[in-house]
């Protein structure tokens, strides 16, 4: 059996379609205001500022390619993470001391090259224990508002009208009419109509737990694919899912053929 990932985490990204806050700014962002991710943190407004602000000066100190090939290793290691030449990455210091301006097709290599700095800097000096950024990211993930805010309307009404393409690996808990239980990992691939998608995803837009949440969509299968499913269970079987390790839930055609259906 893997170990049971974060799951109000995966399940932020699964309903959404972007990976759940990390950064402060980020996280600030999703709950509406500093004061608002204030009170998620429990703390006060000034220190979520200071936070903000320390997080800000970090990225700063390598916005520079100076900084960024002074942070990789030098010059051949700069070209190598950006995928240039040693020649290019030279041009760009020359250019950014001359103030000229980067040409916006190199823009995408840059981008590499500052990934790679920011994450060499991270590795050389580990970021300090932090409550407040555990406290903000657990109340971020929890938060209805802030779950409202991160996902799109139109993807919210449309998983839940029209249903989705799941694809997942999960701890699966079968249990048939006579109580006997089958429990074991999973993996599927298959659409699901929206009678199956509109509880756990209603559920997760009120804020509701991860175990309620998944408590939704297991009510959701059991009725709307496994119940219909009628050549593997009889009918009053019951489908609950335990915990996710790998979860995508995509938008699918409206009209198109789904479990449940």
């Amino acid at each position: 059996m893997r170990r049971a990932k974060d799951q109000l985490a995966l399940l932020w990204q699964a309903f959404t379609g972007d990976k759940a806050p990390t950064t402060y700014r980020a996280m600030v962002d999703a709950a509406g205001s500093v004061r608002r991710a204030a009170q998620l943190a429990k703390c006060s407004p000034t220190t979520i500022r200071r936070r903000l602000k320390r997080e800000a000066d970090s990225v700063a100190t390598i916005s520079t390619v100076k900084a960024q090939i002074t942070a990789v290793g030098g010059v051949r290691a700069a070209a190598a993470a950006a995928g240039v030449s040693e020649r290019t990455i030279r041009t760009w210091r020359q250019q950014e001391r001359e103030g000229q301006q980067h040409g916006t097709r190199q823009q995408k290599r840059m981008d590499k090259l500052q990934h790679a700095a920011r994450k060499a800097q991270t590795a050389a000096a580990p970021a300090p224990k932090d409550d407040v950024r555990a406290r903000l990211r657990q109340g971020i993930l929890q938060d209805a508002q802030a779950r409202q805010q991160s996902i799109n309307p139109r993807r919210a009404a449309r998983i839940s009208s029209s249903g989705a393409r799941m694809q997942y690996t999960a701890q699966v808990t079968v249990i048939s009419t006579d109580q006997m239980t089958d429990t074991r990992e999973r993996t599927q691939d298959l659409e699901v109509n929206g009678d199956v998608m509109q509880g756990g995803m209603q559920a997760w837009l009120d804020g509701g737990s991860d175990k309620t949440v998944l408590g939704k969509l297991s009510e959701g299968f059991t009725n709307g694919y496994l119940h219909s499913n009628t050549g593997a269970y009889a009918s009053g079987a019951k489908w609950q899912f335990d915990s996710f390790s790998q979860l995508s839930i995509r938008q699918t055609s409206p009209g198109s053929m789904k479990w449940g259906d």
